[in-house]
């Protein structure tokens, strides 16, 4: 029976896919050798708190198997190899056990004969009894590995079970002396299992997402172009209606068709430019950039509508601040949506307030409005793709507040809000400084 390497997965005469634990429970029943006591009890406990952390130190497949295999290797382990089961056969992580060799082939028959019945198995050259009860001691099939086991040396076969199935299989390989008791590994296996379970489903999560993304993504670039199409030729049609003074209401109507086709061209705009900042896509230089300027440079451009509306914009910026290490388009992009929408909601007459300070994480960067607030149940949900505390407002794509909080945490920033109904709310970013 020949495992390939890595990912690629061999076709399995025994094994069909994720075992029920059925056949497990007879194991699980079995495992019932008492721990070792005094040291040995203490080392052992130690053992499975530290297989504990190995198994949820990552939810990256590969990095949380090869924590565990080198657990075991650094407890004593000569090798350690994890085989997990597919519809296709077995995907191996670690080095083959005796590779190319009659003693390896029948402990390939031995991976597939504990995938399949949920049962340890424990090899030793003089055939010592396991003392757990339901384990398998193999006998007469084992001649090739009893020669290469040697007289003080052991070959342990657990199986990597979780949510009633059987993942994988655990093989270890030790000297009689180093090696860890029967009971613990199967334990070792059982957390081993769990692991398992979380990394493929996180794993699932990932490429489920990524799956959506992408359809995202050529879904707006798709409808990019036919958009435009429909943008230059209202804009023409509008260009012509001018002209004519007793087109009066088709003036209107092709007016508000022109400003639904630039909404709609800036909601595929704002929802790719946000696909490719989550999937780590970052399309910008970073360079020393002053804070003091950002906010000046950002006020300016709020103040003209701030005016039209009767605000007040006023700034307090600590002096002499360490300068931020980003993209200055970007954060003066962060910068003007909030502002711009703490002019949208601030009654008017009223003042809003930016601020920049420093503090232990970098640059402290606040806009206080004076607007009705927002409600407790919207303030968790406010940087969601979509998400409109008010969505009978009318304009708005809904993204502003989701591309500000990409932009600050691609820079290694964080972004918050707090507010109060009826007093305001603050919308708060941190950036480190250049170092």
């Amino acid at each position: 029976m020949q495992i390939r390497e890595s990912r690629v997965a061999r076709p399995a005469s025994r094994t069909k896919g994720p075992i029920s634990l059925a056949a497990v429970r007879a194991a699980r029943a079995g495992v019932l050798a008492p721990l070792p006591r005094g040291q040995g009890l203490i080392e052992s406990l130690q053992l499975l708190a530290d297989a504990n952390a190995a198994a949820a130190s990552s939810l990256d497949l590969g990095q949380m198997l090869t924590a565990v295999m080198g657990l075991l290797t650094g407890r004593g382990a000569e090798a350690c190899v994890v085989e997990l089961v597919s519809n296709e056969g077995f995907t191996r992580y670690g080095a083959p056990i005796w590779p190319n060799t009659e003693a390896g082939r029948t402990v390939a028959d031995l991976v597939a004969r504990v995938a399949e019945t949920g049962r340890p198995t424990c090899i030793a050259a003089s055939f010592e009894p396991s003392g757990v009860s339901g384990v398998s001691a193999v006998g007469g099939m084992s001649g090739a590995v009893e020669r290469m086991l040697g007289q003080r040396r052991r070959l342990t076969l657990v199986p990597l079970a979780a949510d009633g199935r059987v993942l994988g299989v655990l093989t270890v390989l030790s000297a009689s002396e180093t090696h860890p008791d029967l009971g613990v590994l199967v334990e070792v296996g059982r957390s081993v299992g769990r692991g398992i379970c979380n990394a493929m489903a996180y794993r699932e999560a990932v490429e489920s997402s990524s799956r959506r993304e992408d359809a995202i993504v050529s879904l707006g670039h798709d409808l990019r172009n036919p958009l435009g199409v429909v943008i230059l030729t209202l804009s023409e049609m509008l260009e012509r209606a001018n002209l004519d003074e007793q087109k009066v209401g088709d003036r209107r109507r092709l007016e508000a068709a022109l400003r639904a086709a630039d909404r709609m061209h800036e909601l595929l705009r704002d929802l790719l430019e946000l696909s490719r900042l989550e999937a780590g896509h970052l399309p910008f230089d970073r360079r020393a950039c002053s804070v003091e300027a950002l906010v000046n440079d950002a006020v300016a451009l709020g103040a003209p509508i701030a005016n039209a509306k009767g605000l007040t914009i006023r700034t307090d910026v600590e002096p002499n601040l360490p300068q931020v290490y980003g993209n200055r388009n970007s954060l003066l992009r962060v910068l003007s949506n909030l502002i711009g929408n703490a002019i949208e909601f601030t009654p008017k007459g009223e003042v809003i307030e930016v601020r920049a300070h420093a503090c232990r994480d970098g640059i402290h960067v606040e806009v206080v409005d004076a607007g009705e607030g927002i409600a407790p149940e919207s303030l968790p949900r406010i940087f969601e793709r979509f998400f409109q505390a008010k969505p009978s407002r009318p304009g708005g794509t809904g993204l502003g507040l989701s591309i500000a909080k990409a932009f600050v945490e691609a820079h290694g920033g964080r972004i918050s809000a707090a507010s109060e109904p009826g007093r305001g709310a603050t919308f708060a970013f941190t950036l480190p400084v250049t170092r």
